[in-house]
């Protein structure tokens, strides 16, 4: 999945042992369902935490949207 705002996904790595070994794992992104005034109108999206916070602010010209 991915956030509907700024198109944060999934980071792929490794997790490592005490003894050095290697598994693959997945970073996500922490993705919460809210109601957003996006372009002008409500819409029920999934968004990521930090666009969340900086939509709440009201900080929409620093939203990670407008940095990537």
């Amino acid at each position: 999945m991915k956030c509907e705002i700024c198109g944060k996904r999934e980071g792929k790595g490794n997790s490592v042992s005490h003894s050095q070994v290697k598994t693959k794992r997945l970073f996500r992104p922490n993705l919460q369902k809210s109601m957003v005034l996006y372009k002008g109108e409500w819409q029920k999206m999934n968004i990521c935490s930090k666009c969340r916070r900086a939509h709440a602010r009201g900080d929409e010209s620093k939203s990670p949207e407008h940095t990537r």
